[in-house]
């Protein structure tokens, strides 16, 4: 057996080369388990998020998660139970030089869907959007949508001018010794049975209703929702961070409601609302009652523009005031005349505004201001267009029923526009057996995690206890996600 042996010199050198060496290793573990806790956050606050609401994904491209995971009772450590599942089992998916151990996990900041009035759900439906479109499609949209800006509530009051009209005519007599002479030609009267008396007309039209007079009446919905707690009225829980009121694309936000949600000529099929565009518009708990809210609106914007068509024609008005000279007598004053002309004028229009929306619900395009040769009625024969199977004519270049729908969003209040497609999405997703509880201001757009970790040296017997500090092995991490 050979003998060997050590100078107490090279055991000097071996021992502070070993101390040397294993201090090193150990400052290796302690930045390599830093980052370990990094990627072990991201991948667990990824994983919370991939388990986004399947239901509202495939219906209506929507990315959310149900932070009270299909229950009624919302409570922050369920998402934070969550993630403290899939970091342990991260950490213990291979142990190793760079193991840590969770210590726990908060949820310091979430936003919510119904966030800034819906502000959270309005952006992310934009961008959804325009990942669908081309941009030429982006750009004539968003122009055609531009030009029906100037659509106002504006609206002649057809009541008025009727009623004024035939006050005129019952009383005669307090029209005497007003107004000037008329700038017309002298007219003569007609026949009464060349002509229908238009004031009988708008007395039919008040009759039968709006939907009456513009649809069938067999094919309109009967469905309804109660309105009571939906999202748009009930107070709603917030999330904890700031939302930023930034411009966004209205645009492209009012062609995503258009193409997810249903409107008359393309119903939602279920057991939801099948006029769900006209509710988002009307608010109200029907189908029928949010038809009805948007026939009345349409034949307002039409009545307007069917107006200047007449007024600018000089050979529409001599018609309506050889009709008014007819109904008034030759001889009456030119101002009674002139007020009857005024009231034939009104409902004149309204009834090519019945044929327009006729045509529009019907699927057709109608001009959004018409020339002569676009115009379909015929002053002395006013009754004929009453029934349901007359519609205007038809426009190439006109303007649908859908973009008619897009000018009325344009006009909507901020809350209206954000968070009545959620109350639709609320109650289509609640008649989902699976998801009966679920709410959309328990859906999670966004969050920001700190997690804690800890670990335990492994070479404080060689380099001393001492040397490593404790706090050397306690690791936080702040981690943000997003939609």
């Amino acid at each position: 057996m050979r003998k060997g042996s050590l100078t107490v010199f090279f055991s000097l050198i071996l021992t502070i080369l070993c101390t040397l060496f294993f201090s090193m290793s150990e400052a290796i573990r302690i930045v390599g388990m830093s980052n370990r806790s990094k990627v072990v956050t991201r991948e667990a606050l990824a994983s919370v998020c991939s388990e986004y609401q399947p239901y509202l994904w495939d219906t209506y491209q929507i990315l959310a998660v149900d932070g009270a995971y299909g229950k009624e009772q919302w409570e922050e450590t369920m998402v934070e139970n969550r993630m403290d599942d899939f970091l342990w089992t991260n950490c213990n998916s291979g142990k190793g030089f760079f193991q840590v151990e969770p210590v726990g996990t908060e949820i310091e900041k979430y936003s919510l869907l119904t966030d800034g009035e819906g502000a959270i759900f309005m952006h992310q439906a934009a961008n959804m959007a325009i990942k669908q479109m081309s941009m030429e499609a982006i750009q004539n949209w968003s122009e055609m949508v531009k030009n029906l800006n100037g659509d106002e509530e504006t609206a002649i009051d057809v009541d008025a001018a009727v009623d004024a009209a035939q006050e005129a005519l019952e009383h005669p007599e307090k029209m005497e010794g007003t107004g000037e002479a008329m700038e017309e030609p002298e007219l003569e009267e007609l026949p009464p049975a060349t002509y229908d008396n238009p004031f009988d007309i708008y007395g039919q039209i008040k009759e039968k209703g709006w939907l009456g007079l513009v649809t069938d009446g067999e094919n309109i919905s009967e469905k309804s929702m109660s309105t009571d707690q939906v999202v748009s009225k009930r107070t709603l829980r917030k999330g904890t961070e700031t939302i930023s009121q930034d411009a966004m694309d209205l645009p492209m936000y009012e062609w995503y409601l258009l193409k997810q949600f249903g409107h008359y000529g393309n119903q939602k099929e279920g057991p939801g609302l099948a006029y769900q565009v006209e509710y988002i518009i009307a608010g109200k708990s029907s189908d029928k009652e949010n038809l009805e809210y948007i026939v009345g609106a349409l034949l307002g914007v039409r009545e307007v523009a069917n107006m200047v068509t007449i007024t600018s024609s000089p050979q529409m008005m001599q018609q309506a005031a050889q009709l008014s000279v007819s109904l008034a007598g030759a001889s009456a004053n030119p101002a009674l005349i002139k007020l009857v002309q005024a009231g034939v004028i009104a409902v004149w229009a309204l009834v090519e505004s019945i044929l327009d929306v006729r045509t529009l619900l019907n699927g057709g395009k109608v001009a959004i201001k018409k020339t002569q040769e676009q115009w379909t009625s015929q002053l002395y024969a006013l009754a004929a267009y009453l029934s349901p199977s007359q519609k205007a004519k038809e426009s190439e270049k006109g303007i649908s029923y859908a973009y008619y729908l897009a000018s009325k969003l344009l006009l909507l209040n901020r809350k209206a526009l954000g968070l009545r497609p959620l109350d639709l999405m609320e109650e289509d997703l609640r008649q989902q057996e699976k998801y009966t509880n679920c709410r959309m201001d328990h859906m999670i757009c966004s969050m920001e995690a700190f997690c804690s970790y800890s670990s335990q040296p492994i070479f404080t017997s060689v380099i001393g206890e001492g040397i490593a500090s404790k706090s050397l092995y306690d690791y936080q991490c702040h981690q943000s996600i997003s939609y």
